[in-house]
C-alpha cells in the first residue's frame, strides 16, 4: 500500500541522500514534538537517541513526492528569514517558534542540499531545484503537530544566493533579512568561526571567489569578502522590493508590529507574552539569560578589524540602512493599515 502525504503528519524530511543526480528524501519520526532546538540538526540529534526513530525510517524518491506540493491542508508557508550570520536571525526563530501556531525550522540541511545541488551535480536545472524545494517544504508542512497552522524558515546564511530559486516555488512568501554592524558579526566568527568564514569549508563561488583566491586572502579579508557578499546580494534584491530589512537592534521589540503586517499573523497578548518570554532567553544557550553585547564585541575589535570593515564594508552598510530607513519612512507615510501592511510585504 502507497502512502499518501496524510501518512507522513509526525514524520519530517532529516536528510537527501543521492543516487547520482536524483535526490531523495529520509525521514525522521518526531513523535508529533513540536521542534524547539535552537537548530535543525540538534532536533534531528535528539529524535534519533530513541530506539525506535532509529530503527523505523522512510524513505521518497522527490520525483515521486508530487503530492506534498499541496499544502493546503498542512502547515502554511508564511515567511524565510535570510541573514548576515551572528546577527540575532537564530533569536527570531527560536521567538517564533515559541507560539504553538508556528513551526520554526532554522537552516534544515536537506534545504541546503537541494537549493546547492547544481554546485555538485551540474546538470541540475533551475527548474529543478524550484520544483524539488517546492515539494520538500510540502514534506515539512505535513509534519504539523498539534495546532501548527504556519511554516517559517531560516536559512543558511550562503542561501541567500538562492533567492530566486526559492521565491520561484513560493512567490506569496515574505522574505526578511536581518543583519548587524558588521564589526560585531566579524568579532563573533574570531572568537568562533562559522563554516562560511573557513576558505574552502563552502564552495567559495557562494561568495563571488574562486577556491585559489579563497585560498590566497588573508582570513580577515576573505572574512571581509563573504560578508560583503552578503550584504551586496541583500541590498540589490531589497531594492528590488523582494527583501524586507531588520536589523538586530529592532529585536526583539519589532517582531509583534511583523507577525501581523509583514508575516499575516494575528497575535494575541498571550502569543506576545510568549514572544517576550523567549527574548530573554539566549538563543543559543537556553539555560541562559540573554546578555547584550553589542559594546563588548566593539570593544574587543582589533584596529585593523576596524580599518578593514571602514574600508570594505562601511558603505554597504550604509546602504543597507538608508534602505531600511526608506522602507520604514514608507511604513509610516502609509495611510491605513492596508495600505501599510502592503508597504511592509515586499513583492517576490
Amino acid at each position: 500500500m502507497s502512502l499518501t502525504p496524510k501518512d507522513y503528519r509526525g514524520w519530517i524530511p532529516a536528510w537527501i541522500s543521492w543516487n547520482g543526480a536524483e535526490p531523495s528524501v529520509e525521514w525522521c519520526y518526531t513523535g508529533g514534538a513540536h521542534l524547539s532546538a535552537s537548530f535543525f540538526e540538534q532536533s534531528v540529534t535528539e529524535y534519533l537517541r530513541h530506539p525506535f526513530n532509529r530503527l523505523f525510517r522512510r524513505r521518497t524518491g522527490l520525483a515521486t513526492m508530487a503530492a506534498f506540493e499541496d499544502t493546503a491542508d498542512a502547515a502554511r508557508p508564511a515567511g524565510f528569514i535570510f541573514h548576515m550570520s551572528r546577527c540575532g536571525s537564530t533569536l527570531l526563530t527560536r521567538m517564533l517558534a515559541a507560539l504553538p501556531q508556528i513551526m520554526a525550522l532554522s537552516e534544515p540541511g536537506p534545504v541546503e542540499s537541494l537549493l546547492h545541488a547544481h554546485l555538485r551535480h551540474g546538470a541540475i536545472s533551475a527548474e529543478q531545484r524550484v520544483l524539488w524545494f517546492r515539494r520538500l517544504v510540502g514534506g515539512f508542512a505535513r509534519h504539523q503537530v498539534r495546532d501548527e497552522r504556519h511554516l517559517f524558515i531560516k536559512f543558511d546564511c550562503w542561501s541567500l544566493n538562492e533567492l530566486p530559486i526559492i521565491q520561484a516555488a513560493f512567490p506569496d512568501v515574505p522574505c526578511l533579512f536581518l543583519y548587524r554592524d558588521p564589526i560585531e558579526v566579524l568579532v563573533s566568527h574570531q572568537r568562533q568561526p562559522g563554516r562560511q568564514m573557513m576558505p574552502g569549508a563552502l564552495e567559495p563561488e557562494l561568495f563571488g571567489m574562486d577556491l585559489n583566491t579563497a585560498i590566497a586572502l588573508p582570513i580577515l579579508d576573505y572574512r571581509v569578502r563573504v560578508l560583503a557578499s552578503l550584504c551586496q546580494t541583500a541590498l540589490t534584491r531589497a531594492r528590488e522590493n523582494q527583501l524586507y530589512l531588520l536589523h538586530y537592534n529592532e529585536l526583539p521589540a519589532a517582531l509583534p508590529l511583523l507577525m501581523t503586517n509583514l508575516f499575516e499573523i494575528r497575535t494575541s497578548d498571550a502569543d506576545n507574552d510568549l514572544l517576550a518570554e523567549a527574548a530573554r532567553i539566549d538563543a543559543k544557550n537556553p539555560q541562559a539569560q540573554f546578555a547584550p553585547d553589542s559594546r563588548a564585541k566593539r570593544a574587543e575589535a582589533s584596529a585593523e578589524l576596524a580599518a578593514t570593515v571602514e574600508t570594505e564594508l562601511s558603505s554597504i552598510y550604509g546602504q543597507l540602512e538608508a534602505l531600511r530607513a526608506q522602507q520604514r519612512q514608507s511604513q509610516r507615510d502609509g495611510i491605513g493599515e492596508e495600505r501599510q501592511a502592503s508597504a511592509l510585504r515586499p513583492s517576490c
